[in-house]
């Protein structure tokens, strides 16, 4: 992490520190935590998001702000029960819970990024269930989960063995919130069939198209 146009600059080790300044060392270390978790790209030793909070800059992969402008400049979350697939570091769930979700959980694979995204969704001050869960080994996590308002998935299915799994579950919902590694009209198809209108809500930085489907009455 750095304070941006300041690289030798560190005033977070000042000695007259204030709280605030003690959560952004807080989060800095989470961040470290992700890094180092194996939770991103293949060999990189960086968080899968960038995060910026009170003019300071946290390195990571894909900048978050852009995630959260495409979806929630066309997705409502108020009042609704979320379930997040994938959910890395969890900044899609802490931030839902912040635009008025009613209830969030937020489930990943690997036990290490879980526990950075529980610490920062408890520094921030959001209540989010995390749950640890592997989509292709795990027996029943499908009525584990529950169902809920809306689901998301994204960048996730690359990952899996068992798609057709995975789709099922997404079909119990009646928001689904998509972005995958699969040709556009592969997608489009699967939601067609299962009976979901969709609009494409952009396109993100690594050129894949980002879905909100709901559910035809």
């Amino acid at each position: 992490w750095k304070r941006p146009n300041a690289d030798n600059e560190n005033p977070l080790l000042a000695r007259d520190v204030t709280r605030r300044d003690i959560e952004l060392q807080e989060l800095a270390s989470y961040w470290h935590e992700a890094a180092i978790a194996g939770a991103n790209s293949p060999g990189a030793s960086i968080a899968y998001y960038s995060f910026d909070l009170r003019g300071f800059h946290f390195r990571g992969e894909r900048p978050w702000v852009l995630r959260w402008e495409m979806l929630s400049g066309t997705v409502s979350f108020r009042g609704k029960t979320i379930v997040e697939l994938g959910c890395n570091m969890g900044l899609l769930a802490i931030n839902v819970h912040f635009a008025g979700a009613s209830s969030v959980i937020a489930v990943d694979h690997s036990r290490s990024i879980l526990d950075v995204a529980t610490k920062v969704a408890r520094l921030l001050g959001a209540p989010v269930d995390f749950r640890l869960v592997d989509f292709d080994r795990d027996e029943n996590w499908e009525t584990t989960l529950g169902d809920g308002d809306l689901v998301s998935a994204l960048s996730l299915t690359y990952w899996l063995s068992d798609k057709d799994r995975l789709w099922r579950y997404l079909a119990r919902f009646p928001e689904v919130i998509f972005e995958g590694h699969e040709p556009s009209d592969e997608i489009e198809e699967r939601f067609s069939s299962l009976g979901y209108s969709y609009t494409r809500l952009g396109i993100s930085e690594r050129a894949r198209i980002v879905f909100h489907a709901t559910r035809n009455a």
